[in-house]
């Protein structure tokens, strides 16, 4: 074959012209041509020809020693984008890899998205699925970034700084993830330079130093030719000088999850000079710096598809944990979240090695070694000694999980978490045990509004029909849409029974409970686990008000009872703990609450007038008042309405200040003997 070096850009056809006996010159040529012809006439910002784009991340990837198909791909990127060539059309003159390489650089066009956000999210999701195909796609796309970063000075400063902070949050990252050490500390520099810019100058003069004037830290590189002779190495170095026992890694015989591989060693070396020294094969050195593109280089019979799975292990775990996702913010968060952490490696009792993030706690290490383990996961032991949950684990710390069949997670446990996978499988906890009690709820109210109309309970096939009438799912769904007030119960009794009288389902007038929970559908109120609209009803026992601690409990067939925590009751409820709930209990404004005082003192002459009279000057209403005499003993009580607790103490510290009152207190009913239904 002649040289095609003329038909290809110059700064592509050099790189290629050193690879010419393992790259297909005719596709590269034919994929340069179509480039050029699709993007003919368009320029750039900086005024270059815009197919000169493509040619620079073409040879970014030449350079990386990838295959043809992933150069003519890079070449081919932009022009579905930015023309009228249609994936279709790369695929009959190019063939069907080129095609999927293409198109999962594509961006969704065709869509209409409710916020950039969205947009952004759908777009990285997308590109994930893309690479879940083939790990080209973002090899290209990280090639296609830093091109973009090396030429972002022409653009408006805006623009700048939302491609250089994305690039500093997601691209360096995930080359960091891919084992891409090269692009991701070139794109961590760009992204500096134009993110403070300030701090980017002073630090690229101090790296003008010359050697001889850094002290602090002395590196050398060993290179190899195999496995066994990176040991012997190791075994040479530790010989002739001192090694640091605590800085010393094998991340041969543990590799990375970005499949980093290298002996690690720190040394006292000539003159007590610290060295840090690593050792590798030829091949783990190209790994280190080019990460998963190595595995094309060395793909001829030396690496399998094994192990670039295993390389791409992580992600596949990702790409799993995405999912489930509910909103583009989620998934942004967790990408974030889950892309750029230090690693440590800590042990269980038996031995087998679990990779953590930096900053990972016992609750993640339960979670890696199984989701069941993590659920019900109740205390930890690190290395032998108790320790809390939210410790922070360090290297080679070996932890062992105490479960419990009645331990379930907390909210606040994604305080203290660090993986994706925990905080993914915590957040689906409490969704679905929010989901099984809004659920629970809505039977209980629709069971009682049937029995109070005396009809037949709907079977599973007229739940389902209502709930589609309503687009609400599956009739379990529209049930705990009913629990969590979502949908009114008028509207889904007229689903569940159409032939109903008009008059009959009309909703009953609206009494003063009525109107407290239709407030509290509304939104304010309480709300309970952050989930608002459950009915709620007030203890009587103990009388909460705003500024309370409190706690729910799930009764039967009357919704939810807020009671105080330190409610004598409760301590009857201990057996049946999943019935308790927590409370965020938000103060609605002009309502009020009704509180019975127990009042002590002794009898005089005009005690009751002066303790109603300091009742009515703290701007209080009195429902009622009974009060006695006895041997010379006054006792009985007041019933007040008051706003919140705050409210409350007034009244009372009003009542104290009334000569000859001994005693003011809440009254409160003894524990009863069966569980209260509120």
């Amino acid at each position: 074959m002649t040289s095609t070096a003329p038909l290809l850009a110059p700064e592509l056809a050099q790189a290629v012209a050193r690879q010419h006996d393992r790259l297909d010159l005719d596709l590269l040529t034919r994929a340069y041509r179509m480039s050029a012809q699709a993007h003919r006439g368009q320029k750039r910002q900086s005024g270059d020809d815009y197919v000169s784009h493509s040619v620079a991340v073409a040879t970014i990837l030449a350079e990386q020693q990838m295959d043809s198909v992933s150069i003519a791909a890079a070449l081919l990127h932009d022009v579905v984008e930015d023309s009228d060539v249609s994936v279709d059309d790369i695929r009959r003159t190019f063939g069907p890899e080129v095609a999927e390489l293409v198109d999962g650089l594509t961006k969704l066009s065709t869509l209409t998205f409710r916020s950039t956000v969205e947009e952004q999210a759908e777009n990285y999701r997308k590109l994930l699925l893309s690479v879940a195909k083939d790990a080209r796609v973002i090899i290209i796309k990280l090639a296609d970034r830093l091109h973009n970063m090396r030429t972002l000075e022409h653009l408006d400063p805006e623009k700048r700084r939302r491609i250089a902070l994305e690039t500093r949050e997601i691209y360096a990252p995930l080359s960091h993830r891919f084992g891409m050490a090269g692009v991701k500390a070139e794109l961590e520099d760009l992204a500096l330079k134009f993110l403070e810019p300030e701090d980017y100058h002073a630090l690229a003069r101090k790296g003008g130093k010359p050697f001889e004037e850094i002290y602090d830290l002395l590196a050398v590189r060993v290179l190899v030719s195999d496995i066994a002779e990176c040991y012997h190495a190791l075994g040479l170095i530790h010989h002739k000088w001192t090694p640091l026992q605590e800085r010393i890694k094998d991340y041969i015989a543990s590799p990375k999850s970005n499949g980093y591989q290298s002996l690690h060693t720190t040394v006292f070396g000539p003159s007590g000079q610290l060295y840090e020294i690593q050792i590798r094969t030829h091949e783990m050195h190209h790994t280190a710096e080019y990460g998963i593109a190595a595995h094309w280089l060395f793909k001829e019979g030396r690496k399998s598809p094994d192990e670039l799975d295993r390389h791409l292990a992580w992600f596949r775990q990702l790409l799993e944990l995405q999912q489930d996702t509910h909103t583009p913010e989620e998934f942004l968060e967790f990408l974030k979240v889950d892309l750029y952490q230090d690693e440590i490696f800590v042990f269980t009792p038996r031995g087998d090695v679990k990779r953590l993030p930096k900053g990972a706690t016992p609750i993640d290490f339960a979670f890696a070694v199984h989701t069941e383990v993590g659920q019900h996961c109740q205390g930890a032991r690190i290395n032998g000694r108790i320790a809390p949950l939210h410790r922070p684990l360090k290297n080679s710390d070996t932890v062992e999980v105490m479960t419990s069949a009645q331990a379930k997670p907390s909210r606040d446990w994604l305080a203290h978490v660090q993986t994706a996978r925990a905080r993914h499988k915590i957040r689906q906890w409490i969704r679905q045990e929010e989901h099984e009690k809004s659920l629970d709820l809505g039977q209980e109210i629709l069971a009682r509004e049937v029995r109070r109309r005396r009809l037949d309970p709907p079977d599973e096939a007229r739940l389902a029909r209502a709930a589609t009438d309503l687009s609400v799912g599956s009739a379990e769904q529209l049930q705990a849409a009913l629990g969590r007030g979502d949908i009114a119960l008028g509207t889904m009794m007229r689903a569940l029974y159409p032939d109903l009288p008009a008059d009959d389902l009309q909703p009953p007038k609206p009494t003063a409970f009525g109107r407290v929970i239709e407030r509290l559908r509304l939104g304010r109120g309480i709300k309970i686990q952050g989930v608002d609209g459950l009915m709620v009803r007030y203890a009587q026992c103990c009388q909460p008000v705003p500024g309370d601690l409190v706690v729910g409990y799930v009764t039967q067939g009357r919704g939810v009872s807020i009671h105080r925590s330190d409610c004598p009751n409760l301590l009857v409820l201990s057996t049946e703990a999943e019935r308790r709930i927590e409370i965020d209990w938000q103060e609605s404004e002009g309502e009020t609450f009704v509180v019975r005082l127990a009042v002590g003192g002794e009898d005089r002459r005009g005690l009751y007038a002066d303790i109603c009279t300091a009742i009515s000057e703290s701007g209080t209403n009195i429902r009622s008042a009974e009060i006695s005499t006895r041997d010379g003993a006054v006792f009985g009580s007041v019933l007040v309405e008051v706003e919140n607790q705050t409210h409350l103490n007034k009244v009372i510290r009003a009542i104290r200040r009334v000569k000859g009152v001994m005693e003011v207190s809440r009254r409160e009913s003894g524990p009863q003997t069966q569980a209260p239904t509120g």
